[in-house]
C-alpha cells in the first residue's frame, strides 16, 4: 500500500480511511530517530495521533537537509573543476570583447518566497534592461557576439554552480 518514497499522501489517505489496511513499521523506523516499532504499536500511535503524518510531510527530512545537499556540493565541485578550462576562455573572451564584468547577477526567486542573486556569463551589453526592457527579442541588438555564442550553447550557465556551491541553488 506505501508507494514510492514511503508513499506519503498514498499513507495519509490510508490512515484516513483505515488504519488496518497498511503496514507502517517501515515508516516509522526509518523516520522516528530509528526506533523500531511493531504494527500494532504504529497503529495506537496513528490512532491517538492523526496529524502525526501531516506534520511529518511539512517538516524538512533528512534527504533534503543532509543528502541532497551533500550530492548538490559533490556535482558542483566535481563539475566545476571540469568545466575550470572553459570557464577561464569564456571570461577571457567576455571581457576582451565588451566593457563591463564578466558575470550578470540577475535576482531571482528563492525557494520560501526569498530572494537570491544568480551568477550567469554577461551575454548582453551593460545596462541592458535599462536600454530595452526584460525581454529578448529574436535578433536583439543588446546580445554581444560572445553572448551570441554563449546563449545558443548554453554556456552561459555554468557560473550557475557558484549558487549551487553557495546553497541557493540545487540540482533537479
Amino acid at each position: 500500500m506505501v508507494a514510492g518514497a514511503f508513499g506519503l499522501k498514498n499513507l495519509y489517505k490510508t490512515v484516513s480511511v483505515d488504519i488496518d489496511s497498511a503496514n507502517y513499521s517501515n515508516f516509522f523506523s526509518c523516520n522516528m530517530h530509528n526506533h523500531f516499532f511493531s504494527d500494532k504499536d504504529v497503529k495506537k500511535y496513528l490512532v491517538e495521533h492523526p496529524d502525526a503524518i501531516q506534520h511529518w510531510m511539512k517538516t524538512p527530512h533528512l534527504y533534503n537537509r543532509f543528502v541532497k545537499r551533500l550530492i548538490d556540493l559533490f556535482l558542483a565541485v566535481s563539475l566545476s573543476s571540469l568545466l575550470l578550462p572553459f570557464f577561464v576562455v569564456i571570461a577571457s573572451a567576455i571581457k576582451l570583447t565588451s566593457p563591463g564584468p564578466v558575470f550578470y547577477r540577475g535576482v531571482r526567486g528563492a525557494y520560501g518566497g526569498g530572494a537570491f542573486r544568480i551568477f550567469k556569463f554577461r551575454s548582453m551589453i551593460v545596462n541592458a534592461e535599462q536600454v530595452g526592457g526584460g525581454t529578448t527579442a529574436l535578433n536583439d541588438p543588446r546580445i554581444t557576439c560572445v553572448g551570441r555564442v554563449l546563449r545558443k550553447t548554453k554556456l552561459d550557465e555554468i557560473p550557475q554552480l557558484l549558487n549551487i556551491l553557495l546553497g541557493d541553488m540545487s540540482f533537479v
